[in-house]
């Protein structure tokens, strides 16, 4: 058996196409079900584990959303003393906080288009489409 190189010992190996994040030790489980669930939507190899700290952040944000969506449900939007209920500002700063990171993470649907072919796709179901369908007298 040939001997490993200095080289080969000291270059960081590549993640395997199979391996998945996982949640680090202590984050909460609440979270760390959102993270999961993430992770398990994507394809294998999406995220590397430098997205780790990010996508948690994610999680989190989405766990504050629903929380807030929740209370503000039971509570409503107005209190009694006529004021914004200050959840709404919670749940607005962590939609924001969404919105940001799903475009860092490459989840928003406008990260996962090529914009050089998005142009040349052709839809079928739009009205235009329907109408040139429908046209035969050319």
């Amino acid at each position: 058996m040939p001997r490993t190189s200095i080289a080969a010992i000291e270059t960081p190996t590549p993640e395997l196409p199979g391996d998945r994040l996982v949640p680090r030790q202590g984050m909460p489980e609440e979270v760390s079900a959102i993270f999961r669930e993430i992770v398990s939507l994507v394809p294998v190899g999406h995220f590397r584990r430098s997205d780790t700290y990010v996508l948690e952040s994610y999680a989190q944000a989405i766990y504050t959303s629903r929380k807030a969506y929740a209370d503000l449900q039971r509570e409503g939007g107005v209190m009694q003393t006529g004021k914004l209920n200050p959840l709404v500002a919670i749940q607005e700063k962590s939609d924001r906080t969404i919105c940001a990171l799903s475009a860092r993470l490459r989840l928003a649907p406008q990260q996962r288009t090529d914009p050089k072919t998005t142009g040349r796709q052709r839809f079928t179901s739009s009205a235009y489409a329907a109408f040139d369908e429908g046209n035969d007298d050319e």
